[in-house]
């Protein structure tokens, strides 16, 4: 499962997702660990990264040098006060942050973990303004395949029989530049209606969904497993909670006769004496993760063997 989140996670843009989750005044760097690493300077690298690239606009060719070198200042001059906005926003002592983070339980009560309307409020400070438009960009985005499927149409109509011989370039402005400003208009001439949102889950429900865990809280939980278990995995299955605790009782016999120094002999509980063939998962060392293919009989011993297809138990009658 690890691993399928890891590649679908390289998939995705990742410097978007990461600087969202920063820019969210109520989650800032709480929800990365230790073992992330996380650097202010490279995180700001990251930001100013995605901020050229977002506000990236070509400049057109018919300007005098003139002008051109009035459109670079202004470039270089919004790019740094974006980026102090944005490195007095993670520091702890910051002039006009401070004081949100001051109130920001009763805020929080009073008006719910909505960050843009944090954002919002900062709009009228002209130090930070770059950074509070662009936080309000970066969090207004909705991350779903809508506009990507709604592109597919829109081009399948436009590329036709009559327009086959477009060139590449030709059909990306017509795509992203033509068809965005006539929507454009007809929404502002009021031509066309706004869309309203849709309403396919509950609030409540939506509110679990996306609830996710920190990392903190995630690193609690483990060590009270690791307590509880000593290293076992917490399962919800019934008959893996009873493989669990065998385990946890059979190290235990083990250390007690190796203390003793007398012959150690398993013990098999009564869930199990009708089995002839399981599988179960164990730790073989406190580094490395194995499977165990252990044949137990009525007190025989264990025996382990290479890691069987998972989901595949055997569960046969002993012979009589």
């Amino acid at each position: 499962m690890v691993k399928r989140l890891e590649k679908r996670w390289a998939d995705f843009d990742q410097p978007f997702f990461v600087i969202a989750l920063v820019l969210n005044p109520y989650e800032k760097l709480s929800r990365f660990g230790d073992a992330a690493g996380v650097q202010i300077f490279a995180l700001h690298a990251v930001f100013m990264e995605l901020y050229r690239r977002v506000h990236f606009r070509p400049i057109p060719e018919t300007l005098s040098e003139a002008e051109h070198n009035i459109i670079l200042t202004q470039k270089s001059q919004k790019e740094t006060m974006v980026s102090s906005a944005f490195l007095q926003y993670l520091g702890e002592n910051s002039q006009h942050f401070s004081p949100f983070y001051d109130q920001c339980d009763e805020f929080w009560k009073l008006h719910g973990d909505n960050p843009v309307l944090v954002w919002r409020q900062f709009l009228p400070v002209p130090e930070i303004w770059e950074l509070v438009d662009f936080a309000i960009l970066i969090l207004g985005i909705v991350v779903n395949s809508d506009g990507t499927e709604r592109v597919f149409s829109d081009l399948k109509i436009k590329r036709a029989r009559l327009r086959n011989r477009l060139s590449f370039k030709k059909r990306r402005r017509c795509q992203r530049y033509v068809g965005t400003s006539i929507q454009a208009e007809h929404l502002a001439e009021g031509l066309r209606k706004q869309r309203e949102p849709r309403k396919n889950h509950d609030v409540k429900r939506v509110a679990e969904l996306i609830a996710v865990p920190k990392y903190a809280d995630l690193l609690e939980q483990n060590e009270d497993v690791d307590a509880d278990s000593d290293g076992a995995e917490a399962v919800k299955a019934a008959w893996r909670k009873v493989y669990t605790h065998w385990l946890v009782s059979a190290r235990q016999e083990e250390m007690a006769a190796e203390e003793s120094g007398e012959a150690y002999e398993p013990s098999v509980p009564e869930l199990m004496r009708n089995e002839q063939t399981i599988y179960i998962k164990t730790r073989l060392d406190t580094q490395n993760e194995k499977w165990a293919h252990q044949r137990v009989f009525d007190g025989g011993p264990a025996q382990t063997a290479t890691k069987p297809s998972w989901g595949v138990y055997k569960h046969t009658r002993a012979e009589e």
